[in-house]
């Protein structure tokens, strides 16, 4: 329930070890395993989604609709994308014959333009 309470206060992205930080900080005592598990879970049961950006990085979003990431490579910021307003799916590859969209997740990653 504190896991639940940490990540669905708001629709937000955070990496399990901010989940743990923020039980911590706010005197809970849990174990890195009880989030992880908590949030296999959750996952598990479609009240969060993972956003893997790498083999290193994991995202918790407490947005389990369907939608996509801009994900800014310099400050670690995750985004959400309404795809349904903001990506055009006509421009998608044609789908196999027999086969029909089920969602659109997309991962569109970015950087910071070089001032010079």
């Amino acid at each position: 329930m504190l896991v639940a309470s940490v990540l669905l206060e708001r629709h937000q992205h955070l990496s399990a070890d901010a989940v743990l930080k923020r039980l911590r900080d706010m005197g809970n005592p849990v174990s890195k395993a009880t989030v992880y598990n908590s949030l296999s879970l959750f996952v598990e049961r479609g009240l969060i989604k993972a956003i893997s950006i790498d083999s290193s990085c994991t995202f918790y979003d407490s947005n389990a609709k369907k939608h996509s990431h801009l994900y800014n490579i310099d400050s670690g910021e995750l985004i959400d994308i309404d795809y349904e307003s903001q990506v055009v799916k006509e421009k998608l590859p044609l789908l196999p014959e027999g086969t029909e969209l089920e969602s659109l997740e997309l991962i569109v990653k970015i950087k910071n333009k070089v001032k010079r």
